[in-house]
């Protein structure tokens, strides 16, 4: 009898059932976390695009994180299990990108760095090839991607990506990931490799796979919407009662109605990705500036799109002169709260909603707000912000314990109005130098992507810096979903590009403003 290749693990919990059922239907694809590794030059170019260069750090992988292994097995008409595969093979896990010219011919050689990896990122949200649809009950769902991208003095330069599928792991999962990797890779160039296969074995008693504890919910928080919604707008206030879990009503900015393409289509849901980096000096100085007034950098990203989406929407949008306020969602780590480290991979998100009431702003002048009434509205969102992460009650995340079933839910999302105006993922910072340089790798730069969400927020704004490096920010959107007005000569994705960028710039001359008051 042929011996089993995979082991029964546990039950998904809702938030996991939630990415699963969401990856599905195709409403949501591949997530990026990739890094720019320098390697010193010791080795050939061409062996970075080589599987058996990786074998002995991805076994590392494996071994910290028993998520890498796991596919998923059908016990019922619609119920999904995790199971163990008993041995992953690292070939079905390894793609090296085609070099430039072959992956877009309408890139020139002179293309920017930044650009490039633009496009290689938009790429890999969008190729259904890598999304594992088909494979997720034999193959574990990520992959490695690497493009050598030439020497810088010393050191060779790769960008190495994880892209994986939402259901294994959340966004600081892909930090937990590349810390393993460049720690396994320094290893591996120190001592040489030590694999004589590509093929890991798994361990027969695998560690726990790592899941939220039950989220319990209170009845004011399961009956606030409803009560928020009927009572006088007055006596909501003075509750503290919102009209929605995200506090989103029919003032609030959210794009288009929620959407997929027609039948059929490949992709359903296209994914636009623009990069914005903003250098490790301007960071520092504006984290400075942060420290001053008690508050956080994610909390004053929020607060500086909001100012920025007031300026340029106007132009672009006849709709939103009726709009009072944006609803910004931003994701919250539950590790913590649940005594998790943060070295675990798994999904472990939830999301804490910010409000910002619409200032009409002139898009042709430099009028950016930092007054009093600003550094309040940040502090204040700061500290709701922990407080949200804190705790494992009246999550929104916990309110799908009383979804009975996925499927029909999230079909019946399609047609609805977006629940906020953007979502922010934060990934923080990540220290990418283990030994002091010399002849360590190490990791120059990150960059955090997620897919289009047919049924999430219109724009996201992705973040992730390196120790005293630069910060980058992947906005990404599903095409279509901003809601702009078309114009002559340019189609829906040109319109919202051009859109997108001057939004990111507006933001990066925001942050040159702030640091000048240091």
């Amino acid at each position: 009898m042929e011996a089993p290749t995979w082991t029964p693990v546990r039950t998904p919990t809702p938030a996991e059932r939630r990415t699963i059922v969401r990856h599905f239907h195709k409403f949501y694809n591949n997530v990026i976390v990739a890094g720019i590794y320098d390697f010193p030059l010791n080795r050939k170019s061409a062996e970075f695009t080589q599987v058996e260069t990786y074998v002995d750090a991805l076994s590392e992988c494996l071994r910290d994180h028993p998520f890498l292994a796991v596919v998923l097995k059908k016990t019922a008409k619609t119920d999904d299990i995790y199971a163990q595969a008993t041995q992953v093979d690292f070939r079905q896990h390894f793609h090296a990108i085609e070099p430039p010219d072959n992956i877009a011919k309408e890139i020139s050689a002179q293309v920017s760095e930044n650009a490039l990896l633009r496009f290689v990122i938009e790429h890999l949200c969008n190729d259904e090839r890598l999304a594992f649809f088909n494979t997720a009950d034999t193959i574990p769902g990520w992959r490695l991607d690497v493009l050598p991208l030439g020497t810088k003095g010393e050191r060779q330069r790769v960008f190495i990506s994880f892209t994986y599928a939402h259901y294994i792991a959340d966004g600081m999962s892909g930090v937990a990931f590349h810390r393993s990797l460049l720690t396994g890779l320094d290893r591996s160039l120190r001592v040489g490799m030590r694999s004589p296969g590509t093929v890991f074995q798994t361990p027969q008693r695998a560690r726990e796979l790592a899941g939220l504890p039950h989220l319990p919910i209170s009845p004011m928080y399961l009956l606030a919407p409803a009560l928020g919604l009927y009572l006088p707008s007055f006596l909501s206030k003075a509750l503290g009662l919102k009209p929605s879990v995200s506090g989103s009503d029919p003032g609030t900015w959210s794009g288009t109605m929620k959407f997929v393409a027609a039948p059929g289509s490949v992709p359903p849901v296209t994914t636009a990705v623009e990069i914005l980096s903003i250098d490790g000096r301007t960071i520092a100085a504006v984290l400075g500036v942060c420290r001053k007034h008690n508050t956080k950098l994610t909390s004053l990203l929020n607060e500086l799109i909001a100012q920025c989406l007031s300026r340029h929407l106007p132009a672009h949008s006849s709709g939103f002169a009726d709009k009072t306020n944006f609803i910004s969602a931003t994701s919250i780590n539950l590790r913590k709260a649940a005594g998790i480290s943060d070295h675990e991979m798994g999904v472990f998100a939830s999301a804490s909603y910010t409000r910002h009431e619409i200032e009409h702003l002139d898009a042709e002048q430099d009028n950016i707000k930092t007054d009093d009434a600003f550094w309040s509205a940040v502090s204040n969102a700061s500290r709701e912000m922990a407080r949200d992460a804190s705790r494992l009650r009246d999550q929104p995340s916990g309110l799908l314990n009383w979804v009975a079933n996925f499927d029909s839910w999230m079909e019946g999302q399609l047609g609805k109005s977006r629940d906020a105006s953007w979502q922010l993922s934060n990934l923080m910072s990540f220290d990418g130098d283990l030994r002091g340089g010399g002849d360590a790798i190490s990791v120059e730069r990150m960059f955090f992507c997620q897919p289009a969400d047919a049924i999430g927020e219109p724009l996201d704004f992705n973040v992730i810096s390196t120790k005293d490096g630069d910060l980058v920010i992947c906005a990404g959107w599903q095409v279509g979903a901003i809601g702009l007005e078309e114009k002559a000569g340019k189609g829906v994705e040109a319109i919202e590009r051009e859109f997108v960028r001057n939004v990111l710039r507006d933001l990066e001359r925001h942050f040159t403003v702030l640091a000048e008051e240091t």
